[in-house]
């Protein structure tokens, strides 16, 4: 039992490294339009996102919401067209949602608009942390784990909502903890 320990923290922690790293270069170097599907870094939904974090960092709502416009012409340009009817219609639906705006406000004040980015980072290397945890405690073998961990990696649908400026992360996180509490106590159970 043992070897098998060893064995883990041998392949885990290499295989943790390589598909954060593949994940993140990945989205680094290959984001915008692909086969007429967007997979840019930062989408509409964001300004919102983005807006709302720069309130929580202490601006008020029209000097975020000029800062958000002001850094999307610059580093997304295809939605430079961004205007004040767009926080008045698209941005009331997702008031509500004011943990990811939050988490990433320290972030947003530092960095900018690529502050926004970081929540989702931080949260998936979270989520692969407990995905593995979860897979190891079910027993399923280092050599599944790492072509599991390859196919996630090189999905580009997966790492398009996941590294963005979105939510979406914040969600499989969630997931991740559920799945992982839930194979502690099933497992403790048997």
């Amino acid at each position: 039992m043992q070897k098998r320990g060893n064995r883990a923290i041998r392949w885990t922690v290499p295989l943790l490294l390589a598909f954060f790293s593949l994940s993140i270069l990945t989205r680094l170097f290959y984001h915008g339009e692909v086969l007429g599907l967007d997979y840019n870094l930062y989408y509409p939904d964001g300004v919102c996102y983005t807006s709302h974090a720069y309130e929580f960092s202490g601006l008020s709502a029209d000097a975020a919401w000029q800062k958000t416009i002001t850094e999307y012409k610059t580093d997304s340009p295809k939605y430079s067209s961004l205007s004040k009817s767009m926080k008045n219609d698209s941005c009331q639906s997702l008031q509500a949602r004011i943990i990811y705006p939050l988490l990433s406000a320290p972030f947003v004040s530092y960095f900018g608009l690529k502050g926004m980015l970081v929540i989702p980072v931080l949260t998936l290397l979270l989520s692969v942390i407990l995905i593995l945890l979860s897979l190891r405690r079910l027993g399923i073998s280092d050599f599944a784990m790492a072509i599991g961990l390859l196919a996630v990696a090189s999905s580009s649908t997966f790492l398009r909502w996941n590294i963005a400026n979105l939510p979406e992360s914040l969600f499989l996180l969630w997931t991740s903890v559920s799945l992982f509490t839930l194979i502690l106590l099933f497992k403790s159970r048997f």
